[in-house]
């Protein structure tokens, strides 16, 4: 069992769980979603140099749009809840441009 939450898009029309059951879940999600955007940018850079492109922001220029809309990208956070007490898998993801995080 598992439940899951893709965010496809983080502007001002981006759709969330409803806030009444989980306050403040947009703007966290927002806020993780755009340090984790960051991170995926400097990884996007090194891997330019490390590939010889032209400048370090090459491939990063190329995926200016990370969770804007239109974009094919997405950020999943998946959640494993415990059952009947015990823990069955802890591990949350978040994907980014096709890297794979795991916390």
């Amino acid at each position: 069992m598992r439940e899951n939450f893709d965010i496809v898009d983080i502007g001002p029309d981006a759709v969330f769980p409803d806030e009444n059951k989980n306050p403040g879940i947009g703007e966290t999600m927002v806020s993780f979603a755009e340090n984790i955007i960051k991170v995926a940018h400097r990884v996007m850079k090194c891997m330019a140099v490390a590939l010889g492109a032209p400048d370090e922001d090459f491939i990063v220029n190329r995926h200016k749009y990370i969770l804007r809309d239109g974009a094919i990208c997405r950020l999943r956070s998946i959640y494993y809840p415990s059952i009947n007490g015990k823990k069955v898998q802890k591990q949350d993801k978040y994907m980014v441009a096709n890297l794979i995080l795991s916390f």
